[in-house]
């Protein structure tokens, strides 16, 4: 989903549905380069269900990025 805020403060959520998942990772971007620092990372646990909550952002574009990986280890991106 893409859209534009004004807001500063934002909360993300979502679920990993597929049975055979075993963990994950969402990451924060601003442009080309990852937002680091205290919640701007969430891993997933094999429960699947994250939220992400982050704070203060400034202007500019964001993205998150999703990685996952199953039982067997195999690697989605």
């Amino acid at each position: 989903a893409t859209g534009y805020v004004a807001e500063k403060n934002l909360s993300f959520n979502g679920a990993f549905t597929d049975d055979n998942f075993k963990t994950g990772t969402i990451n924060l971007y601003k442009g080309t380069e990852q937002v680091t620092g205290t919640g701007y990372t969430k891993t997933v646990t094999s429960a699947g269900d994250w939220t992400l909550n982050v704070k203060n952002l400034t202007d500019g574009v964001y993205t998150l990025q999703i990685s996952a990986e199953d039982i067997v280890g195999n690697s989605l991106q």
